[in-house]
């Protein structure tokens, strides 16, 4: 007899990690489907503004606090917190259950000519939900029928600057803006030596808001629900937001996994939105 997971995520990036730990959490059995071979991270450190650690949002009641930029405030409260993304990978997959993410696992996509060609995985499994957190091109969201992204024309290049020594700079986040263009660095403390001397061409994505939207017991997460220009430094941390929102509006509605997500897609929506516009 062929098991039925609760619950099937797409993808086992920032965005797919964090809502299996979340739903996970809520007691909801998660099988996370990733088509490497193991975990991949794109960029180097990723700066977690206040909205990706619940500061400006209360993720457990929706409430949103206002904050005084005006005088004199305390920047460790309210500060950018810098990871490598690696490192944030690794430490959300190491909470999650054994044998939780299989990898290798490929997702076909849904057919443009039929609506009830659904993405399925290269390895037949059933579930009682589907969550794509497959990315800018996900599977799952063109299944939903969300609009296909377009070339934003804004590019970025990061890096990593390692201090094996240590650096003196303050735990602060620099930022220089000019015509067009924006610079900036996050100081992180770490003591692996690298150097990085390549360069590779991104192109990036953004999707209107207006798209954004659930279909039953299928929904996305992360990317694959808001792609967001790489300048606005949210991807990640809109991708954490989805996470607890999500877990928290399934959990208040136990007996209706439908349910859940609508209420998941109608409260992100707007979240997302005031962020890209």
């Amino acid at each position: 007899m062929k098991v039925v997971h609760e619950v099937v995520i797409v993808g086992a990036g920032i965005a797919g990690l964090a809502t299996t730990l979340a739903l996970n959490k809520t007691g909801i059995q998660i099988i996370v489907l990733e088509k490497a071979h193991e975990l991949c991270a794109t960029g180097a450190a990723i700066p977690l503004s206040p909205n990706a650690w619940g500061h400006v949002t209360n993720l457990i009641t929706g409430a949103t606090q206002v904050i005084n930029f005006t005088g004199t405030i305390n920047s460790g409260d309210i500060g950018a917190r810098a990871v490598h993304r690696k490192v944030l990978l690794e430490t959300l997959a190491n909470e999650l259950p054994e044998n939780t993410i299989k990898f290798s696992i490929n997702m076909s996509r849904p057919s443009p000519t039929s609506r009830n060609s659904k993405p399925t995985p290269s390895s037949p499994l059933k579930s009682k939900a589907l969550i794509g957190c497959d990315g800018v091109h996900s599977v799952v969201a063109q299944w939903l029928g969300l609009t296909a992204p377009v070339l934003s024309n804004r590019s970025a290049i990061r890096g990593l600057a390692v201090f094996p020594s240590g650096h003196d700079f303050k735990h602060e986040v620099h930022q220089l803006v000019g015509d067009g263009i924006r610079a900036g660095f996050v100081p992180v403390n770490d003591t692996d030596v690298s150097k990085y001397s390549k360069f590779q061409l991104c192109c990036f994505f953004n999707l209107a808001a207006s798209t954004l939207t659930h279909n039953g017991v299928v929904t996305v997460a992360g990317d694959a629900f808001h792609p967001m220009t790489p300048d606005l430094g949210q991807g990640g941390c809109t991708a954490l937001e989805d996470a607890v929102v999500l877990a928290r509006c399934m959990a208040n509605s136990p007996d209706s996994m439908s349910s859940g997500m609508e209420m998941y897609v109608k409260e992100m929506r707007w979240r997302v939105a005031g962020i890209i516009t």
